[in-house]
């Protein structure tokens, strides 16, 4: 596809070829470097996806892991993971005592993601937060550190509720929340 006939794409098919070439780099490929057709989904964030490569912040990696399989458990059961607290709270990956809660997202390993991924150096109690009512959901990381980074790199994954005290992916009707 030439860029000319790109530019009559509309923004969202643009974004949704970004996320699937990400599913696919990131899940994987068959042996000889065939897409493993286990690794396709159908992705509803709105926001445009890049692949992983070495310098993708540690947040990014995790949140962009998080969002494929939340998108691939969408296709076997036709609505996101519900949150456990529905509208009251956010599910969080970490308790208000620092311990990571076990049943975060649990409905998505081991069938979507091997695992929950760890936040490896957590100095300032960073915190995955995940809110779903079914039909949308929205999955950020709260206070990063590297948000500004992010923010130069990718402003579309900056929270328009929350600036750079957040970042992540949600669905359009979740950008409010």
């Amino acid at each position: 596809m030439s860029r000319q006939s790109m530019r009559y794409l509309p923004k969202e098919k643009i974004v949704l070829a970004g996320l699937m070439f990400c599913s696919l780099f990131v899940l994987g490929c068959k042996k000889d470097n065939v897409p493993n057709p286990e690794a396709s989904v159908t992705p509803t964030v709105v926001q445009k996806v890049e692949p992983i490569n070495v310098f993708t912040p540690e947040h990014v990696v995790n949140l962009t892991r998080l969002t494929i399989a939340i998108e691939k458990y969408k296709q076997e059961h036709l609505s996101y993971p519900v949150s456990q607290r529905q509208k009251e709270a956010w599910d969080r990956l970490f308790n208000k005592a620092g311990e990571a809660d076990a049943a975060w997202l649990e409905a998505l390993v081991p069938n979507y993601i091997d695992s929950i991924p760890a936040i490896t150096n957590n100095p300032d109690k960073l915190q995955y937060v995940y809110m779903s009512n079914g039909a949308h959901y929205k999955l950020l990381v709260l206070k990063p550190q590297d948000c500004e980074f992010v923010k130069s790199k990718s402003p579309e994954l900056i929270d328009p509720r929350r600036d750079c005290r957040a970042y992540g992916y949600w669905t359009k009707k979740a950008v409010r929340w």
